[in-house]
């Protein structure tokens, strides 16, 4: 265990400012079917980063942490700005998530026919210390 938890710190961004990481608790999420939605309990806590690389390029970074453990990093992330908001936009699966300017969060999942909908607040924190073994690694 010890050894993991050095291998999930050693895997932390080191390019990335960590004051530039936000940290979203949801505090209420909506699922959708044809047939209609229904709220549900949030399970997942998120964190993302958007930063300028050494290449002068707008690059990002999007962690879906689960609530009972382990997150998941998807590497293929654009992220816009928009009239001030922050867009980030995940193309597999279909996510898009938006930070306002008063920090609020929005998060839209799509898959197999289902549209998750999660509202929170976000706040400057660093990135979790702990990612799953089979989540993609950071980009250096």
């Amino acid at each position: 265990m010890k050894a993991f938890l050095l291998l999930a710190v050693a895997a932390q961004p080191t390019n990335a400012r960590p004051d530039l990481w936000r940290g979203c608790e949801i505090t209420s999420a909506t699922i959708c079917a044809p047939a209609g939605c229904r709220e549900t309990r949030p399970t997942v806590k998120l964190y993302m980063a958007d930063y300028i690389d050494s290449k002068s390029k707008r690059d990002s970074y999007y962690y879906r942490c689960r609530i009972s453990g382990g997150c998941d990093m998807h590497d293929d992330v654009a992220v816009t700005l928009d009239h001030g908001d922050r867009v980030w936009t995940v193309s597999t699966p279909s996510i898009i998530a938006t930070i306002s300017l008063s920090d609020q969060v929005t998060d839209i999942a799509t898959r197999n026919g289902l549209v998750l909908i999660q509202r929170g607040t976000c706040k400057l924190e660093p990135p979790p210390l702990v990612i799953t073994p089979t989540a993609p690694r950071p980009r250096p």
